[in-house]
């Protein structure tokens, strides 16, 4: 059963989460950034492509972002009953009975007080030209550890000793290339037992959490601006407003 568990809540699920995540990036590529998608049109219409034609009035983007979240909170309810057998205690095929809810109620009182502090300081410390983002990726750094709340493991992220657990035996490729290499934070952690000791509570886990999701997002935000900074910039071309003939 946990197979087709996971399958459920993967295509119902995450790939929804995904689907979401894709859209909002586009909305701000358009409302942001408009000439990173306007010049991709010769390379797909060529040079003397069919002009442009009238936008349709854009929603406000707290309508999308709050009709996506609501949608997206029915199909998760939908798929998580499915993969339980209808039972909402069996929610994706987890125990929920096995979670600590009064470690939940520390963490996620630990959560929001570090969300009502760092997500305002992030907007006010960011520049304006990465303001929105900058801040928008904080709070998806801040609110990573809500994950920690769903007992078991995430699907293709247990450990050899997870996957034995769950399925009863270890399969040959995993069990050799699982120490091929060991990520820089161990399960999403940082490595000190302070954060990720056998007895650390459960604030302090997600704690761990946060501070290696934004040094991670501090990383790849470097390396990403090294980059482009290496990278000829072009003023993109005006369109024109001139009806066609």
């Amino acid at each position: 059963m946990a197979v087709p568990a996971m399958l459920v809540a993967h295509v119902f699920g995450a790939s929804i989460v995904e689907g979401f995540i894709t859209a909002f990036g586009l909305i701000y590529l358009q409302q942001h950034h408009p000439e990173y998608l306007t010049s991709l049109k010769r390379y797909v219409a060529g040079e003397n492509g069919v002009e442009t034609g009238q936008a349709s009035p854009a929603r406000p983007t707290w309508q999308l972002i709050f009709g996506g979240i609501v949608l997206m909170l029915v199909v998760l309810f939908a798929a998580g009953l499915i993969a339980g057998g209808g039972d909402p205690g069996h929610l994706f095929g987890a125990d929920w009975s096995s979670v600590d809810w009064a470690s939940v109620a520390t963490m996620l009182l630990m959560v929001g007080v570090l969300a009502a502090v760092l997500i305002p300081l992030a907007w006010w410390l960011l520049p304006r030209s990465i303001r929105s983002v900058g801040t928008a990726y904080v709070a998806a750094a801040i609110f990573a550890p809500l994950g920690l709340i769903a007992p078991g493991f995430a699907y293709g992220e247990g450990a050899p000793g997870d996957v034995a657990n769950e399925f009863g035996y270890i399969p040959d490729g995993l069990q050799s290339l699982s120490g091929f290499f060991s990520a820089p934070f161990r399960d999403y952690n940082v490595p000190l037992p302070f954060f990720d000791g056998a007895d650390a509570p459960l604030w302090h886990a997600a704690l761990g959490y946060e501070i290696a999701g934004i040094l991670g997002l501090l990383v790849i935000g470097l390396i990403f601006w090294g980059v482009g900074s290496f990278v000829p910039r072009r003023d993109p071309k005006p369109i024109s407003t001139q009806a066609a003939p």
